[in-house]
């Protein structure tokens, strides 16, 4: 018998929002992006936990990229969030992680370290093309079936 093998516990990426941002708009999309973690089911301080990080990362897209960026959201048995400018990067490359709280008197150096503290898992990737920041959340087990 031929049968074909399916990965039946492989989590399926489901795209919550694709949107390109800039100061104007960074409002709007943060409200979105926290509807959006509202349905897809994080609980309400870990969605604004994990919001504050995704806001953190937009900002500094706009404050050290080009003032623009773009921002994918999406549920993989975790929600994870992409924020991407097309700025010149880390000049000495990404900061190493896991990320120290930066010193009272340092100019900068928050907003990562913050987005650090409210994700499960904080990725930066860059290069002169551009800046990539990935921050991902667990989502909590789905609910059982109800005892009888």
């Amino acid at each position: 018998m031929d049968t074909e093998r399916t990965e039946v516990d492989a989590p399926v990426e489901t795209c919550l929002l694709t949107v390109a941002f800039d100061l104007d708009h960074l409002s709007r999309v943060r409200h979105e992006v926290g509807r959006r973690l509202a349905e897809a089911g994080l609980p309400e301080q870990e969605a604004e936990d994990f919001l504050l990080a995704v806001n953190e990362a937009m900002a500094n897209a706009l404050r050290h990229g080009p003032g623009s960026g773009h921002l994918r959201l999406w549920r993989d048995g975790s929600v994870v969030c992409e924020v991407a400018d097309t700025g010149l990067g880390f000049p000495d490359g990404p900061p190493q992680r896991p990320l120290r709280p930066p010193g009272p008197r340092q100019q900068g150096g928050r907003g990562l370290w913050l987005a650090q503290q409210y994700s499960d898992e904080l990725r930066i990737d860059s290069s002169p093309e551009g800046t990539n920041v990935r921050l991902s959340k667990a989502l909590p087990p789905a609910p059982g079936p109800t005892p009888r």
